[in-house]
């Protein structure tokens, strides 16, 4: 789908950068620049307060709680899910600008931020859906952490070298038991994390399931299972609409 033309009406934009890579210092005065030239009032992360001249800062923590209409990141991956986290309970589209190595995630190169932007300035930008997944640690009926996941939840063993038992249940149906070194549940985006390193299959980012694969089974059948979830997270990817 596409997004549509911006309006006249005041915008907001955050930028989330990782400042040990050197392009972020050129490449934020410039991102600004054209922020500013496009509508949009600016909020950066401690990390980019250093490279923004006064804009006004924002503890990542604290971004959901404002009414985003774009958040820039400027790093690899790892910055990027660090975005997802915390701007996923607003559903603001991400633009992740690749510095780091694997760019995954991050697909738009550095050298076409700014093509990028004015394709989402003309409403031509392309914006993906991808998978978010809400885990729970339980203990019977407490709930001792809630969390909002991008790529995995992990349930690994302790530094002991033992294997855990586990029953995987769906929908509380019981599936099978394993005993293994832990276990992957893993959204579609995931899906070519950890849950991959340990036999996984690749998943597109569209596909409506999620992968669990158990890491080092002690078992020659093992099965790894895709399972439905609905809800979305938008990004800014490279591709426009013609």
């Amino acid at each position: 789908m596409a997004i549509s033309p911006l309006s006249a009406h005041s915008k907001v934009a955050a930028i989330i950068s990782r400042t040990a890579r050197s392009e972020v210092a050129r490449t934020v005065p410039e991102l600004l620049a054209w922020l500013h030239a496009h509508g949009y009032e600016v909020i950066v992360d401690p990390e980019t307060a250093k490279y923004s001249n006064g804009e006004e800062e924002v503890a990542r923590s604290q971004m959901s709680s404002r009414p985003l209409d774009l958040v820039v990141v400027l790093g690899g991956d790892g910055t990027l899910l660090s975005a997802a986290r915390a701007t996923a309970p607003i559903d603001v589209p991400l633009l992740g600008v690749n510095l780091g190595s694997l760019g995954f995630l991050t697909d738009v190169p550095l050298s076409s931020l700014f093509s990028m932007l004015d394709s989402i300035a003309q409403g031509r930008a392309a914006v993906e859906q991808r998978t978010l997944m809400q885990c729970e640690l339980l203990r019977g009926e407490e709930i001792l952490g809630s969390y909002l996941v991008f790529n995995d939840a992990v349930v690994n063993k302790t530094a002991l070298a033992r294997l855990n038992n586990y029953d995987l249940f769906v929908d509380k149906a019981f599936v099978s038991s394993y005993r293994a070194d832990g276990m992957i549940v893993a959204t579609p985006t995931g899906s070519t994390a950890y849950s991959l390193s340990a036999g996984g299959p690749v998943l597109m980012p569209t596909v409506d399931a999620f992968v669990i694969t158990p890491v080092s089974p002690h078992s020659l059948t093992h099965r790894r299972w895709l399972c439905r979830i609905p809800p979305w997270l938008s990004f800014c990817c490279g591709a426009t609409k013609k």
